[in-house]
């Protein structure tokens, strides 16, 4: 999840780019559009299987965890939440259960569910859904994507799907690692979605994240 390469982010609008680069190839396209190639779910199914995921389990990836827990609790506090892309539950776990009505967490991942579901309990739920197709039966005061936007081949038009099944005054919670790709992502998304609020975070061993709070009204 976290390897595309740190530099620092341009000050000159994207156009430039499409104007002086016509021919450019299709990695720098996806680069400065903020659009990528999604993954096959037989990698992803690779990587929970080989424990590639148990890194986010240590101590210098707590902090940005706990940043998007706090949002939860403190803005939508008892309140529904979707987690898209919620790999084996581990955001679950940093979340007070006492302090949500109802959590539902999707991810393409068989192996992934499979090990999130030892966590499931009467308000507590996790389904083996492809984010793209998945259409929820409800809606919720809070959608996280945490580390997950960027998988995805148009990260805008995804918020904007997942949007339509916020309940009103909800809100959406946004965490990824900072990066190249990622700048850009962010630079879209500005102009579609106010920010409530920003953290950025910085680990011991030099890892940056950045979450926002967003409101799509």
């Amino acid at each position: 999840m976290h390897g595309w390469k740190r530099f620092a982010a341009p000050r000159f609008p994207i156009t430039v780019f499409l104007v002086v680069l016509p021919n450019m190839n299709r990695g720098l396209i996806e680069l400065i559009s903020g659009r990528g190639k999604p993954k096959p779910k037989a990698v992803w199914e690779s990587k929970f299987s080989n424990g590639k995921y148990e890194c986010l389990k240590k101590l210098g990836e707590l902090a940005h965890y706990s940043v998007i827990a706090g949002y939860f609790h403190y803005l939508k506090n008892g309140g529904s939440i979707l987690d898209v892309g919620c790999g084996d539950g581990l955001l679950q776990s940093r979340l007070n259960i006492n302090r949500y009505s109802y959590y539902l967490g999707i991810d393409i991942s068989d192996t992934a569910i499979t090990r999130a579901s030892s966590k499931s309990n009467n308000k507590t739920f996790f389904f083996r859904e492809d984010a793209m197709k998945f259409v929820p039966k409800e809606r919720f005061d809070a959608i996280i994507f945490n580390e997950t936007l960027y998988c995805y081949y148009d990260p805008l038009a995804i918020l904007k799907k997942y949007q339509n099944y916020l309940k009103k005054d909800g809100v959406l919670i946004v965490s990824m690692i900072v990066n190249s790709r990622h700048y850009f992502i962010w630079k879209r998304l500005k102009n579609k979605f106010a920010t409530l609020d920003k953290t950025k975070i910085k680990s011991k061993n030099g890892l940056r994240w950045i979450c926002k709070v967003l409101n799509p009204s």
